[in-house]
């Protein structure tokens, strides 16, 4: 037969643990939103990718902007996208063409854009993301007029 006293110790330990490993989860991004804008204009069906500044522990993600140079990212259950809160590094390319002559991990698809915005050193975009839904600044880009692909 168990003794009172340890059955009580047991149960106590029991819902102490569950407790703690509730506790524990990490607090994820679930929402990114925000616009592109190349020279004041919308800039559609840009790809971004959301890379971790230092902490590669946070995940990274991507999306595309829309006609109206808009982007809605969803991450968490389901959406196949996880990241955790941080600060992050925005690549930004549009196109296929490959960045050449530099270090891989720096980046390397920018297409018909500046290719700075495609590379993890000249980026002009460091961003704080949070957890729960984020609204982000307009990512306003600069350069020549674009040439049609």
């Amino acid at each position: 037969m168990l003794d009172p006293k340890r059955f009580s110790f047991l149960v106590i330990a029991f819902v102490a643990v569950l407790t703690a490993g509730c506790a524990s989860a990490p607090p994820e991004v679930k929402l990114v939103r925000g616009k592109v804008t190349y020279n004041g204009e919308p800039l559609a069906k840009a790809d971004l990718e959301f890379t971790p500044e230092t902490d590669l522990a946070l995940g990274g993600f991507g999306g595309q902007t829309d006609s109206e140079g808009a982007y809605h990212i969803e991450l968490g259950k389901g959406t196949g996208k996880n990241a955790r809160p941080g600060r992050f590094l925005v690549l930004i390319s549009k196109g296929s063409s490959k960045v050449t002559g530099i270090d891989p991990t720096e980046g390397g698809t920018y297409g018909i854009l500046p290719e700075k915005y495609a590379i993890k050193s000249s980026t002009p975009f460091h961003l704080d993301i949070a957890a729960g839904e984020n609204e982000l600044e307009t990512l306003k880009l600069e350069g020549p007029p674009l040439k049609k692909k």
